[in-house]
């Protein structure tokens, strides 16, 4: 619960990014090489933020038993 809004705020990001390349590949605004690099690069910045947050959230260390 603690973590929820900056997962929100990563992924709400992400989702707006992809609704803006989706429309401008629509609307023949965005060239190929442009909406792919955009999409590219917001997914792997988005994979790489989730794992940070994860990390952060629950630490590298393993688990205790109980």
């Amino acid at each position: 619960e603690r973590w929820a809004p900056y997962t929100m705020a990563i992924n709400g990001l992400a989702g707006i990014v992809a609704v803006f390349v989706i429309v401008g590949v629509l609307l023949g605004a965005l060239p190929y090489e442009t909406w792919t690099a955009i999409a590219g690069s917001t997914i792997w910045i988005k994979f790489f933020l989730d794992f940070a947050l994860s990390r952060h959230a629950h630490g590298f260390a393993p688990k205790k038993k109980a």
